[in-house]
């Protein structure tokens, strides 16, 4: 789906066309980095959740084993 046509007359000029495409293509930049990092936050923040979850198992099974007068030594 591309632009609609302009009507004739109203197209910017050369120079004018230029800096808007130059903002655009530095807006664009700047939305993929920011995606980019919030993707790398994600992986990170996933990862520490993992490793937060296995702690947890690692201390309920602790915790039954104490419940359950299985302690060791």
């Amino acid at each position: 789906m591309g632009a609609q046509p302009r009507l004739p007359g109203t197209l910017p000029s050369a120079p004018a066309a230029r800096k808007a495409h130059k903002a655009a293509v530095a807006r664009e930049r700047e939305a993929r980095q920011i995606v980019d990092n919030m993707k790398s936050a994600m992986k990170s923040a996933r990862e520490a959740l993992q490793l937060a979850e296995k702690e947890r198992r690692a201390a309920e099974d602790d915790l039954d084993a104490i419940d359950d007068g299985r302690r060791p030594g």
